[in-house]
């Protein structure tokens, strides 16, 4: 079987987890190449917000959308500012041959602390997804 067949083999929760992480990602790495920084930051704000509610209207408890939230927001986070720094800095002529491990490391803390912050914006938005579908 190939990874697309397995992949749709799986929960729709985890799909959406993958395919909103990817979003995420996608706009931090184009975003931060392409757009002035202020249209960037809008449009991650836009992703996380959008995206921690759709994991939250899908959740069972506002827990779960909660923590799905999170898991995205910290994720996609995590994945894009690691690519980015190491597409932006791997190959500086400035450090030489430390140029991809010390981009490495700065990308693996910069994405871990800040994608924290950045999941917690998404978590709240989760939990109000979960809060704002639920039946009265």
């Amino acid at each position: 079987m190939g990874f697309l067949e397995n992949f749709r083999l799986t929960a729709p929760g985890v799909q959406r987890l993958a395919a909103l992480t990817l979003v995420l990602a996608t706009v931090i790495v184009v975003g931060s190449a392409l757009a002035p920084v202020a249209l960037t930051t809008y449009a991650i704000f836009g992703v996380l917000i959008t995206g921690g509610f759709l994991m939250g209207a899908h959740a069972d408890t506002p827990k779960d959308g909660f923590a799905a939230g999170l898991i995205f927001g910290w994720a996609g986070y995590f994945l894009g500012t690691l690519v980015w720094i190491l597409v932006q800095y791997a190959r500086s002529p400035d450090l030489g041959i430390l140029g991809y491990p010390l981009a490495l490391l700065i990308g693996l803390v910069v994405g871990l602390v800040f994608g924290f912050l950045f999941g917690l914006v998404a978590g709240g938005a989760g939990y109000l997804g979960w809060r704002l579908t639920q039946p009265r």
